[in-house]
């Protein structure tokens, strides 16, 4: 059996179980949020001393949608706190920003904050940071598939290209 290569390239995480962490400590489902939240910059930056090139954080799935609105409208003020606060932390350690997901269903200043940080970073060669959110892979597919069948492909051996984070 051949052995993977390290470091590996691509680490995606899933970022779950906070409100559990909160509840267990009695605390508020925010508060496990955001002390979650306080440990994407030391993981980001670990990744990055070891040398992975892509880093993806599922922040917000499509199906978050269905939470409790008092937390949903918490969660997003915390993103919207954090961009502020990590952006420019982010470009000075030559880290590149990237969004997958939705932004037409943010609000206009949380999607500006989000496309500013993505300009800002473009060029930086460092850690892509790839932030997931309002992201679902089913959504993704059906997009996919939409522009498939838009674009007139005969075949499906006709070579496809798939957005990637720029």
């Amino acid at each position: 059996m051949k052995r993977a290569d390290y470091p590996p390239q691509h680490v995606a995480i899933i970022l779950d179980g906070n409100g559990r962490w909160a509840r267990q400590r009695g605390l508020p489902r925010l508060m496990g949020h955001r002390a979650g939240m306080d440990n994407i910059r030391p993981a980001a930056e670990a990744f990055d001393r070891s040398g992975v090139r892509y880093l993806t954080l599922y922040a917000f799935s499509t199906e978050n949608w269905s939470r409790p609105k008092l937390e949903i409208t918490g969660l997003l003020a915390l993103l919207s706190r954090r961009i502020d606060k990590e952006v420019r932390a982010c470009h000075q350690m030559n880290f590149r920003l990237a969004h997958i997901g939705r932004l037409d269903r943010l609000s206009g200043k949380l999607r500006q904050k989000i496309e500013a940080g993505v300009e800002l970073t473009k060029n930086n060669t460092g850690l892509t940071l790839c932030l997931a959110f309002d992201y679902g892979g089913r959504g993704e597919m059906i997009q996919a598939a939409r522009r498939i069948i838009s674009s007139g492909i005969a075949s499906i051996s006709t070579p496809v290209t798939c957005r990637t984070p720029t």
